[in-house]
């Protein structure tokens, strides 16, 4: 069984057809960190968890193992029935934060107290929120309104780690995390103009 723990979703394309996809179980992980200029990894916040769940029916039980071996370590795990849709919702705040610091390279809060930046944090949103709707899941009011409350606190430091990775002259997840929600957009007819603006920044380079 593969749990995998990246960003994104367009890993699982890749893992379903290699090992299908009852064999790939859903996972995602409630980390911040980031690398230091020695190459070691830093957690910025004292948050630490994991989600994760079968896909299909198939291999259920196993995953109900794994769970239970789980409730054992340091570390917070929660079991969802629903995990197909957590990480669709996942992605839809890490696209829309990823985009918009990188499009300002800026904090969020420092967007959000600009004459225009709240509303256009909000539209990025909009931008993600309605490509993953075009794939069947609707992330929810409650999934919303907690992103849109995150990512438009005017006292927000939160930039994303594609933002800290492109000023810091490392490769990003640009391709993994934009790129694949533009050509989710592009294949559901879905208008992103925002999302292309960011990932055009990131090619254009510093």
């Amino acid at each position: 069984m593969i749990i995998p723990l990246l960003n994104g979703m367009a890993h699982y394309d890749i893992l379903d057809k290699e090992f299908g996809k009852e064999k790939v179980f859903g996972g995602t992980a409630y980390i911040s960190t980031a690398m230091n200029n020695y190459g070691s990894i830093q957690q910025i916040t004292s948050r630490a968890s994991i989600k994760f769940g079968p896909r299909t029916q198939k291999n259920i039980n196993i995953a109900y193992d794994f769970y239970e071996i789980c409730k054992e370590t340091e570390f917070e795990c929660d079991f969802s029935d629903y995990i197909e849709l957590d990480l669709w919702r996942k992605y839809v705040l890490i696209g829309a934060t990823a985009a918009s610091t990188v499009l300002f390279q800026r904090p969020l809060g420092k967007i959000s107290a600009t004459t225009y930046g709240k509303s256009l944090i909000i539209e990025i949103h909009e931008e993600c929120r309605n490509i993953v709707l075009s794939k069947g899941y609707d992330i929810g009011i409650e999934a919303n309104n907690y992103n849109l409350k995150l990512i438009t606190d005017k006292g927000s430091l939160l930039k994303a780690s594609m933002l800290r990775d492109f000023e810091s002259g490392k490769k990003t997840e640009c391709e993994h995390i934009l790129g694949y929600l533009i050509e989710l957009a592009k294949s559901n007819n879905v208008k992103c103009d925002l999302i292309k603006a960011a990932h055009t920044r990131i090619q254009v380079g510093l």
